[in-house]
């Protein structure tokens, strides 16, 4: 696989105990993205066209653990929270996307609309992530197994959100989204405990929305979608769950629709080509940028972290039963 990203600066790893000081990758800081729109292919393009356009900056990053922090960090708060996660799918199962499909998102969804008190989920796709011992050095070849996401993010901006909804409902979609609903994803390791490339969250409360946040364009063959990138900012507080286990998942947000927790919508100006960044309190709390990270705790006998995350739209509409789906959601 070839790394498109380059790399604009670099620091050093430390760390101590739970609390560890490590290297994570950002949207760099360039003037290009004052006029032009972050994007990546997700395919390669003809002749000499670029890839993408990202630039990313490693920066220090201090990551804290989670662990006895619930009461402080929990999931209406700062947008993440560990939910308690037992499966009936084996390892081997999970080599299976018939039944990942039919089982285990059966799971995912009891589970979430039981956590948050919703009356209705609806999951979405998946990612089973191993980790290829190489990585993440690229070997110029593609990986079999989609591996951990290494540069920070949010996955959906709340138009692509909105949208998803549009084409699953059509005509209905409105009824829903005239009421609150999130994008919600759920993490968990398929093997434990994890140390090897696990899961950093940010506290949504520490979040320079209108300065630290761009949409950016990811692009198919067959469609356009939209998520976000991140700016480094030392205001910005981490965590992570150290030696997470396979009945821990982490939940976090991605979008929330509630009107003080709305995201901005990322418009593209046309008529000046210069990217749309809107006001924001920042005081309110808005969505979980995330990224896995190498874990200078590691140590050659743990295994290369293998784990399953999930996307879900989680309902919280007051109505009797959820309009039928005319489409998929992408």
């Amino acid at each position: 696989m070839v790394n498109y990203l380059r790399t604009k600066s670099v620091s050093n790893v430390s760390h101590n105990s739970e609390n560890l000081q490590v290297d994570m990758y950002f949207l760099s800081r360039d003037e290009i993205y004052q006029t032009i729109k972050p994007y990546r292919m997700c395919f390669p393009p003809q002749g000499d066209f670029p890839q993408s356009n990202i630039t990313r900056e490693k920066h220090s990053v201090d990551i804290k653990t989670m662990r006895d922090k619930e009461s402080r960090l929990n999931f209406d708060d700062c947008g993440f929270g560990i939910m308690h996660f037992d499966s009936k799918m084996r390892y081997e199962d999970f080599e299976d996307r018939a039944r990942i499909n039919s089982v285990y998102a059966e799971e995912v969804g009891q589970a979430l609309k039981s956590r948050l008190k919703a009356t209705h989920v609806r999951v979405l796709d998946f990612a089973v992530r191993r980790r290829h011992p190489t990585f993440p050095i690229s070997t110029g070849e593609e990986y079999k197994h989609t591996q951990p996401a290494a540069m920070v993010h949010i996955d959906f901006t709340l138009n692509e959100a909105e949208a998803m909804i549009r084409k699953l409902y059509g005509a209905r979609a409105e009824e829903l989204l005239a009421q609150h609903w999130q994008l919600v994803n759920v993490w968990r390791p398929l093997k434990g405990p994890v140390r090897d490339w696990p899961l950093a969250l940010c506290d949504a409360r520490s979040v320079d929305y209108e300065r630290d946040t761009m949409s950016s364009d990811v692009v198919f063959r067959d469609r356009l979608a939209e998520n976000v990138q991140i700016h480094h900012n030392p205001q910005q507080r981490w965590y992570y769950l150290p030696d997470q286990l396979p009945t821990e998942a982490l939940i976090f947000k991605t979008v929330d629709s509630k009107p003080d927790c709305n995201f901005g919508r990322g418009d593209f100006l046309e008529q000046n080509m210069t990217f749309n960044r809107r006001r924001f309190d920042r005081s309110i709390l808005l969505a979980c940028p995330h990224s896995s990270f190498f874990n200078p705790e590691a140590t050659a006998n743990d295994p290369p972290r293998e784990s399953i995350d999930y996307r879900t739209f989680v309902f919280y509409a007051d109505i009797a039963c959820m309009p039928p789906e005319v489409g998929g959601p992408f």
